[in-house]
């Protein structure tokens, strides 16, 4: 197991741990993702942002990196 991480870590497929919290990833990453993707109608980007709004509230002080769908479940 330790030599397949370290693969998926030199071939860029592993994610390098952070304290980046829930909240601010949906924040910083997922919501401009999606704003930015034109193949989405308006009413969905909303709806989107509407979601992550009540998540962020709910579970965003959570390390994304400790996120589990208990979590998400519990939201």
């Amino acid at each position: 197991a330790l030599d397949e991480l370290r693969q998926e870590m030199t071939t860029g497929r592993g994610v390098e741990p952070t304290r980046v919290t829930f909240g601010a990833f949906l924040k910083d990453r997922w919501i401009p993702h999606i704003e930015a993707d034109d193949r989405l109608a308006p009413t969905t980007v909303n709806a989107y942002r509407n979601a992550a709004k009540h998540l962020i509230r709910l579970a965003g002080a959570i390390p994304l990196q400790d996120l589990r769908g208990d979590d998400l479940d519990r939201a």
